[in-house]
């Protein structure tokens, strides 16, 4: 099963990080046709060498430079531990190549200014892998809001936490490899929020549990806006919860289920009548933000989550690690 490609413009990738999602990230590619991954750099070149092998495609590179010079490479995805996108995104964009790389972005608002304004300079393409809301199932729930079909929304919940056992050298809980449950899916919940209601909060309250590495492991916001909406979103590294959204209108609401990788939701309009959809993946679900990169690369127009708005994201949790004082070391 392969997804529509539109437009003709064929891409190749470079990849930095050899590591879970870099594998998602080549393991979509087998249902696209119009992108190819040329290359892979890790933090080793026996690293690099297994990636390529385990993916079947790509060179390995033992230096990213090395990876940069090569001409054919027009994309690089960045999927390394959070404290090093910075580096590796601005030797991408001054090596004049388009960048997608993973959420977060950087570590704070000031890195990705600097590297928004190499990316003007340079006149490429750079966008943050908020591969969730270029799910359809996402897509089809942003338009019933848009559409009015549960009315005036008031209410939006969200929860993203998982158990994992602590270890304070895992990239979760080291803060000096940007670990904490705010920057790894607290993220997801603030991005989804702002995306639906379609605009930023007047008011934030933060609340966290941190543990021994001085990174949050529970964190719950609550986020208001101009016009009486509110989102409650909770993220976390040492527990489970469901992992819902749910957004509640005045004549009805949609709940999603595992919202961050969605394939259906439920739409209950009150007292009228319930619907299910159901939207699979033809891969894991990235092969949505890829094709999309690669159609803006080949400049068509459509709706896109921008640069400009992954950094009020990051102004937004710059504030609620301010709350919860929990700082990083740029």
């Amino acid at each position: 099963m392969t997804i529509k490609e539109n437009n003709n413009k064929k891409i190749q990738w470079g990849i930095v990080g050899t590591g879970n999602i870099a594998s998602q990230f080549a393991q979509a590619h087998k249902v696209l046709n119009k992108s190819k991954i040329t290359g892979a750099f890790g933090t080793s070149f026996d690293k690099a060498k297994d990636f390529t092998r385990k993916i079947g495609m790509g060179k390995a590179y033992n230096t990213i430079e090395e990876m940069l010079d090569n001409k054919e490479i027009d994309c690089i995805y960045i999927a390394t531990p959070n404290n090093s996108h910075y580096e590796y995104i601005i030797k991408s964009l001054e090596a004049g190549k388009n960048v997608l790389c993973e959420k977060p972005i950087t570590i704070n608002p000031e890195e990705l200014k600097t590297a928004m304004e190499i990316a003007r300079k340079k006149d490429v393409l750079f966008l943050e892998s908020l591969w969730t809301v270029y799910l359809p199932a996402i897509k089809e729930v942003h338009n019933i809001i848009r559409n009015g079909e549960i009315g005036k929304v008031s209410m939006i919940q969200c929860d993203f936490s998982f158990k994992s056992e602590y270890n304070e050298k895992h990239r979760l809980f080291n803060k000096e490899l940007g670990g904490g449950a705010t920057l790894d899916v607290g993220i997801y919940t603030i991005v989804i929020a702002n995306h639906l209601l379609g605009k930023l909060p007047t008011n934030i309250l933060a609340s966290a549990v941190k543990g021994p590495t001085g990174v949050d492991h529970r964190t719950s916001i609550i986020m208001n806006y101009d016009d009486m909406e509110q989102a409650v979103l909770v993220s976390g590294i040492d527990c489970e919860t469901e992992k819902k959204l749910v957004v509640s209108g005045d004549k009805g609401r949609i709940i999603v289920d595992k919202f961050w990788s969605a394939t259906g939701y439920k739409l209950e309009i009150y007292n009228e009548k319930e619907a299910y959809s159901n939207i699979e993946h033809a891969s894991n679900g990235l092969e949505h933000i890829i094709d999309a990169f690669r159609r803006l690369v080949g400049k068509d127009s459509f709706e896109y989550y921008p640069i400009e708005s992954s950094y009020e994201t990051l102004k937004i949790m710059e504030e609620v690690l301010k709350q919860i004082g929990v700082s990083y070391n740029s």
